[in-house]
């Protein structure tokens, strides 16, 4: 899914600092990929209604705005964008042929990896409540919130029979059913 690219490549290139050429012109394409999947007339309409509220100018342009989002994009799933869970990529139609939204599971590599270890590394053999709490304790104490894996929902719409990318926003997973 490009946009999941486009949020991926402006993470990594801006990881360790803008500094480089390279870094700084490999997020400037990945935001210009970011723009171009962007719903811009619709986000626009939505951060000029919420201005006050979230600090804006009042007289925001539609630039602005779709710039104030897509960096928010990214920092929101900044984190997990080396783990993404291709397997449970799913899309579904709100209204057909002009709303949808896709969500994916994801997950920090280095957290999925600690918490690993906490796992194989806890004393008791099989799962119970006490055993599941105090790794839970442990990877609090390490900075990682169990259970570790994150779903992003990208609500889309279609804008000039394309779909574009209205909003995103992470919560929990979602699971096979």
């Amino acid at each position: 899914m490009a946009v999941l690219d486009a949020l991926r490549d402006a993470q990594l290139s801006r990881s360790h600092g803008l500094g480089h050429p390279e870094s700084l012109a490999a997020y400037e394409d990945a935001m210009r990929r970011l723009r171009s999947l962007a719903a811009t007339a619709e986000i626009h309409e939505q951060l000029k209604s919420a201005a006050v509220s979230l600090g804006l100018p009042k007289n925001l342009s539609a630039e602005a705005a779709v710039t104030h989002a897509i960096e928010n994009w990214v920092s929101i799933v900044a984190h997990y964008v080396e783990g993404y869970q291709m397997a449970s990529l799913g899309v579904s139609e709100v209204v057909p042929n002009e709303q949808a939204v896709a969500f994916i599971n994801a997950e920090n590599p280095g957290d999925a990896k600690e918490l690993a270890e906490l796992r194989d590394g806890s004393s008791g053999a099989a799962a119970s409540a006490p055993a599941d709490d105090e790794i839970r304790q442990q990877a609090i104490r390490r900075g990682i919130v169990p259970p570790g894996t994150a779903g992003i929902e990208i609500r889309l719409k279609k804008v000039d029979g394309s779909w574009r990318v209205l909003r995103l926003g992470i919560g929990p997973a979602r699971h096979a059913s």
